[in-house]
Formats: structure tokens, C-alpha cells, sequence
């Protein structure tokens, strides 16, 4: 796993867009929402030639886990395209595309032992179909992430993936709990009786690239501040408890005699600081008494 991975490399969104792009999907959709009959009879007919090196590359790969989804997504789409042309009143009056279609899945899906299973009806509702593929796509995903957390972890585009998988993870739980013997079978068949192990699996997602490494972290900050805190306690408990008070007044009071003696003045500072500055708060003074023990 490299450290660019994103959510469009997840194996349920990666191949589900070759898939769509080797069908011509977006294009035949269209051609049947304008009702173009002729157009899309032609695509149902080329589907084996249209679909030869999908099926070389994808269904007969020895990987059977994957070859049973790319099984799935197949299926799944085609039947899509089925239900849509049904839907549509006189759009094909003699059921020959809809014949084409299932004549390309039994003969050419179904001889190479994709299983039949995951068909849908003609009545079953196309949220239930969604919702079946949505499970399987979560599945697929959790069984690609679960041994790469680690790698996971420190892609640059983790978050990405975490708030996908979170997102779609939330969904189909509420999907499911909401009608769970219409989609136990499909959890059952990707190997779940429950959602224990998927949750299981994105819990233990933890993002490294979260952390801002220009902010300083909270556990630097505090011990700083309390230094700075017990610094500041401790100057002015040692100022006011310890012999550094009358000390420091004597200091100044010798400063200013030296200075009064140099400059011939008399003036008289009280032995208590604080009677002086409350006495000479002019800003005038102030200054010029800085002024003169900053020169001494």
C-alpha cells in the first residue's frame, strides 16, 4: 500500500469504475433515458465482444474472492439496465435487449462459474438491489483494509478512507437493522453474521497523519506554563517572606544617597518602597528615578 492511497484505490469503487467504463455505462443510460431503441439494441448485442477481455482479466482470475465480486458488480449492473428498459412502456416491446442481456449472463457470467445467486427479480425493489450491492462493497472493502492497517495508518489520504468507510459503514447498519432477513444472506455470504468484525476491523483505524506536527502537542504545553506559573509564585513569595525585601529597599536606598551626595541633593526616600511610589506617581518621577539606578 503506498502512501497516496485514497478512497478511489478501495477495490468496490476502483474496479466498479472499469467495469463501468468497459460497458460504456454513462453513455448507454443516457441512450436509454432519450429512448433510443435501435442505438441500445446494438450495445445489447455487442456485449460479448464489448465484454471479452472484462471477463478474460476479471472473471477468470484465480483469485476466487475476487473474480466472485467483479461476478457480482456485473450482475448487479446489467440487471439495473434491465429493470430500467422494463420500466420503460414500448421501449422494448419484444423483451430482444432484455433477451440479449440475460442470454450474455447465462452463457458467458454463469458458464464461468458466477454464482446466480446474487440476481435480482423483476418486481424486487431497486433500493433493495443498491442496498444488497452497498453490503457487498462494504465487505470487500473491509476484507482489503483489515490486513494493511498498519500501511493504513500512515497514508497521507488515511482520513479519507477513514470517513468513507465510517460514513458507509454507519448507513448499511441502519439499513440493515432496519430489514435484517432481507440482507442477512448477503452479510452471511461475504462471511459476517453480524457487523462485530467489520466495526472491529475500522475501530482499529487510527490515522497518524491527523496530528498537525507544526502545532505543539497539549502535553508540552501545560508543563510550560506551570513553570512559568511556579516561577512567578516562587519570585514573589521569596520577595515577600525572605530577607530579599528589606535587602533590595536597602540597595535602592543607597543608590539614591549616592546619587544625592554626587548631585548635591537632600531628598528623602521613606524606607518603605511602596509609601515612595505612592508619594512620586507621576510618570516624571518615575522615569527619572529608573534613570538614574540604570546608570549607576
Amino acid at each position: 500500500m503506498e502512501q497516496s492511497l485514497g478512497k478511489d484505490d478501495l477495490p468496490s469503487i476502483k474496479y466498479f469504475s472499469i467495469l463501468k467504463e468497459s460497458l460504456n455505462y454513462e453513455q448507454i443510460e443516457k441512450k436509454i433515458d432519450r429512448k433510443e431503441g435501435p442505438e441500445v439494441y446494438e450495445w445489447s448485442v455487442s456485449l460479448y465482444k464489448t465484454l471479452d477481455s472484462y471477463v478474460d482479466k476479471y472473471i477468470l482470475k484465480d483469485d476466487n474472492t475476487f473474480s466472485k465480486k467483479r461476478c457480482i458488480d456485473l450482475i448487479y449492473i446489467l440487471d439495473l439496465i434491465t429493470l430500467k428498459i422494463n420500466k420503460l412502456s414500448g421501449f422494448d416491446a419484444n423483451n430482444m435487449i432484455q433477451g440479449n442481456i440475460n442470454n450474455f449472463i447465462n452463457s458467458s457470467l454463469k458458464a464461468n462459474g458466477c454464482d446466480m445467486s446474487s440476481r435480482s427479480t423483476n418486481n424486487e425493489d431497486v433500493s433493495v438491489i443498491n442496498n444488497k450491492k452497498k453490503i457487498h462493497d462494504l465487505c470487500e472493502d473491509i476484507s482489503f483494509i483489515e490486513p494493511k492497517i498498519d500501511l493504513l495508518n500512515t497514508s497521507s489520504k488515511c482520513k479519507e478512507i477513514n470517513d468513507y468507510i465510517k460514513e458507509n459503514s454507519t448507513e448499511i447498519e441502519v439499513i440493515y437493522e432496519a430489514n435484517p432477513t432481507t440482507y442477512f444472506d448477503v452479510l452471511k455470504y461475504n462471511g459476517h453474521t453480524d457487523f462485530n468484525k467489520i466495526n472491529a476491523t475500522i475501530n482499529k483505524i487510527k490515522c497518524l497523519s491527523d496530528e498537525n506536527p507544526h502545532t505543539p502537542p497539549s502535553h508540552t504545553i501545560i508543563p510550560i506554563s506551570f513553570t512559568l506559573v511556579g516561577f512567578v509564585l516562587i519570585s514573589f513569595l521569596l520577595y515577600r517572606l525572605t530577607p530579599l525585601k528589606p535587602w533590595l529597599h536597602n540597595m535602592i536606598l543607597r543608590k539614591k544617597n549616592i546619587l544625592n551626595n554626587i548631585n548635591g541633593e537632600d531628598e528623602y526616600i521613606p524606607e518603605n518602597i511602596s509609601e515612595y511610589l505612592e508619594k512620586n506617581s507621576s510618570n516624571s518621577d518615575l522615569h527619572v528615578l529608573y534613570k538614574k539606578l540604570s546608570f549607576s
